[in-house]
């Protein structure tokens, strides 16, 4: 009696947590109109007219000796493309700094979206990375504590007959 308690209980909770990841783990599979969100990206360049005397001068970007610079028109404003001998770096054409890209310069509509859906589905449900991860072994810990009374029965109907 004990074994059948305890796997309807544990069940009725862990079928919770199986609806939301089969959930989102559909929806990450088909990924209704998210074609887009996450796709390579790539400075966007536009057939602007730029006005010359608000960009900066070419003295003014950096130290290392520049081998080639392209000017070009962006969704983030105006960059020089700087190729020197370490590399190649953007910068700002209107203020000269160097201009680091990030997730906040190419972020999409849904891409808050689909990180929350992530998280769901991942069980980062606090932000906390430790408690995340607990709550990641405690689901993993639901599953076999369900499984092992279910296989329990199983057996046991299975010596009745």
């Amino acid at each position: 009696m004990f074994w059948v308690k305890a796997h309807r209980w544990l069940a009725i909770v862990l079928v919770t947590l199986l609806v939301v990841w089969s959930v989102t783990g559909l929806l990450f599979h088909i990924k209704p109109g998210w074609d887009r969100a996450y796709d390579q990206l790539s400075v966007e360049r536009r057939d602007t007219q730029l006005r010359m005397e608000e960009m900066t001068g070419l003295q003014s970007l950096g130290g290392a000796p520049i081998t080639r610079i392209e000017l070009f028109d962006t969704a983030i404003g105006p960059l020089y493309r700087a190729r020197t001998a370490t590399g190649t770096e953007l910068f700002d054409a209107r203020t000269g700094r160097l201009r680091v890209l990030d997730a906040n310069d190419v972020r999409t509509p849904d891409t808050d979206r689909i990180d929350w859906l992530y998280r769901i589905h991942y069980l980062q449900w606090t932000g906390n990375r430790s408690v995340d991860r607990w709550l990641a072994v405690a689901g993993l810990a639901l599953i076999w504590a369900v499984m092992i009374p279910g296989i329990v029965l199983f057996v046991s109907r299975l010596r009745r007959r």
